[in-house]
């Protein structure tokens, strides 16, 4: 796997753009396939209560990309950055937070709660082992990117000003 990042011409870089993203999937040859991810803290409601959790946002290619299977249920992958959910937006749980938080129960699948007041819909359990994209920064909640746009506001993951994707391939 190879990172793609933005040279601001600092000691730090910078994320990608949705736009940019979806440009660079299209004129990709040296990958047989690309992911972006962004990470974030959301409030988790369910069974009457609120709790922060650690939210991880991927592109509908990522499960692919990553040659990564559920553990239990199924992924949203293929879906686009963009497409709105009736019902609710799917999520995967890690196996992590599904054993502390949902007691390890195959029930959990179809059970709706709510990230940032939004509905969504556990489709999956990330396998066992899987922390994440981010070092030190392991999720409870993997959602799609489409879902920046519930938390912050209509476009806002196809604003060209947006840099905060960051963007993995896998070499062929």
């Amino acid at each position: 796997l190879v990172d793609y990042v933005m040279d601001n011409g600092k000691p730090t870089t910078i994320g990608l753009s949705y736009p940019e993203y979806k440009a660079l999937q299209g004129k990709q040859k040296d990958c047989s396939g690309l992911l972006a991810w962004a990470s974030d803290i959301a409030d988790l409601q369910k069974g009457g209560h609120t709790e922060k959790t650690r939210i991880q946002l991927w592109s509908g290619s990522a499960f692919d990309a990553l040659k990564l299977r559920p553990y239990l249920g199924r992924s949203f992958g293929g879906q686009t950055g963009n497409r709105v959910y009736a019902g609710g937006m799917p999520a995967l749980l890690s196996y992590r937070f599904w054993r502390n938080d949902f007691h390890g129960s195959d029930h959990v699948l179809g059970q709706a709660v709510f990230i940032s007041g939004h509905p969504v819909t556990i489709v999956g359990v990330m396998p066992r082992g899987f922390e994440g994209l981010t070092a030190n920064f392991h999720p409870d909640v993997y959602l799609p990117l489409a879902f920046e746009n519930l938390q912050y506001g209509a476009g806002f993951l196809e604003s060209p000003k947006h840099f905060g994707l960051y963007v993995m391939g896998r070499l062929r």
